[in-house]
This record gives C-alpha cells, structure tokens and sequence, in this order.
C-alpha cells in the first residue's frame, strides 16, 4: 500500500478493519495481519513523488499450513495511517 505522512514525523498505523483472521479461509482463522513500513523512517510530507510503501502480510504457522486447502486465501483489511 503506498501512503505520505507528514515530513519529519515517524507515521503509526492502526487496522481498522478485520484484525485477525481470514472468514473465508477456515483453515487459518487466526491469521494476524502484519504492518511493515518499508525503510521504516519518517514521513516525506506530501508532494509528488514522496510515496512511502507499507508491506501487509498475513502469515500463518507451519501447523496451519499443513492443513490448509490449496487456493488463494484473501482478507480485506483497512489501515488508517497518521499523523
């Protein structure tokens, strides 16, 4: 996901949507969403080209893996970013 923060300030985010889990997937209820800004710094501000990437995984355990369905398991998530 690409966002912009405000220059100089280090940007937190908050999930805002469905935390944990894939309704969907039964297999992997549990999943937790993981937030990984990319370069970790602080904001660029908001002009042209000062897009900032934030990496969104959902891993899951070996044992969950083991008994996961081959497919694509999907789960939508909104993420509000400040300041």
């Amino acid at each position: 996901m690409s966002y912009r923060c405000t220059n100089g300030t280090a940007p937190a985010f908050t999930v805002t949507g469905a935390a944990t889990g894939c309704a969907a997937c039964p297999e992997i209820p549990d999943m937790a969403f993981m937030l990984s800004p990319e370069g970790g710094g602080a904001g660029r501000g908001f002009g042209d080209g000062r897009d900032l990437t934030l990496i969104v995984t959902g891993p899951i355990s070996p044992t969950q893996f083991q008994v996961a369905s081959m497919r694509v398991f999907a789960s939508a998530v909104s993420i509000t970013v400040s300041p």
